[in-house]
């Protein structure tokens, strides 16, 4: 879903702004309050940041005079984020490791200097 981005009210007298250097650039992958651009006014400086993320589509070039609550650009969410690589599933072993047979009650392991077992009867 595209989160419109508008030009917001700074001021009671402001009513338009000049739109200043563009921080992020066309496609570029935003996150929520990343800073977008520079917007000057008559009066002061401020900058736009980013109300959600997802992919940045400028609507407004650098230098274009905009009055406030103009569209400046859009942001859309809508899975066009960059993928992530998927986990690599652990190596499956060439072989398969083979465990001694349970013992029985009555047996008991017997270690030698060789640590080789032995079953006793």
């Amino acid at each position: 879903m595209a989160v419109d981005m508008k030009i917001p009210p700074v001021g009671e007298s402001i009513t338009e702004v000049t739109v200043g250097t563009w921080y992020k650039k066309e496609g570029d992958h935003v996150k929520m309050d990343d800073v977008l651009c520079g917007l000057d006014s008559d009066k002061a400086t401020f900058e736009l940041t980013a109300e959600a993320d997802g992919t940045l589509h400028i609507l407004a070039q650098e230098g274009d005079v905009l009055p406030i609550g103009a569209s400046i650009c859009t942001i859309d969410g809508g899975g066009s984020a960059p993928a992530l690589l998927p986990k690599p599933s652990p190596p499956k072993p060439k072989h398969r490791l083979l465990l001694p047979p349970r013992l029985k009650k009555h047996q008991r392991p017997l270690r030698l200097r060789n640590q080789r077992r032995v079953l006793l009867k």
